[in-house]
């Protein structure tokens, strides 16, 4: 039997050439959650951890906290509509009970509260899904993504009127907010 760094590099060769974001995105994402970004904060002057572990040993609702005490919410994104503007989903599949159950869950898709975090931090991929010199960092407040149907709940995904909006922005300077 092959060793795991084989395995992960014959996984990344397969995913690489089926294209597949949505296999893609679930392979990435904690590549993207705990290098990439971290390494893309600091480069950016802003220091930071992975979210600390609460009272009872799981992580808080967020990814990353900066020094400055920024909630960091992590989102790769590779999938684009037929317009090919990027969706954004936000809902997290997870079980709807326990410390899931609630109004924010139904069908096995948890949506954040908008206390949550602070910002969501969303990697979307401009070239091929792996061309990380390509990502683009949108970064958008939480609370303007609050569901107007649900009250103190995130929308399922980010609206184009919301996501233009904060395109225009610098992601550095949302995180200094």
């Amino acid at each position: 039997m092959n060793n795991i760094t084989h395995h992960i590099s014959n996984t990344w060769r397969i995913l690489c050439e089926e294209s597949d974001t949505r296999e893609f995105g679930k392979f990435i994402a904690p590549i993207v959650e705990r290098s990439i970004v971290p390494e893309w904060l600091e480069e950016n002057g802003f220091s930071n951890a992975p979210a600390p572990v609460d009272s009872e040993g799981q992580q808080e609702k967020y990814d990353i906290l900066t020094d400055s005490g920024v909630r960091v919410q992590v989102k790769f994104r590779g999938a684009k509509s037929k317009s090919g503007r990027p969706v954004l989903h936000m809902e997290n599949t997870r079980r709807s009970t326990g410390k899931n159950a609630g109004k924010g869950s139904a069908g096995g898709q948890v949506r954040s509260g908008i206390h949550d975090s602070d910002v969501y931090l969303f990697v979307i991929p401009m070239g091929e899904l792996w061309e990380v010199e390509k990502f683009e960092y949108l970064v958008i407040p939480t609370v303007e993504l609050e569901d107007p149907k649900m009250e103190g709940y995130c929308r399922s995904s980010v609206s184009a009127k919301v996501m233009d909006k904060w395109l225009n922005e610098n992601p550095l300077v949302t995180l200094s907010m």
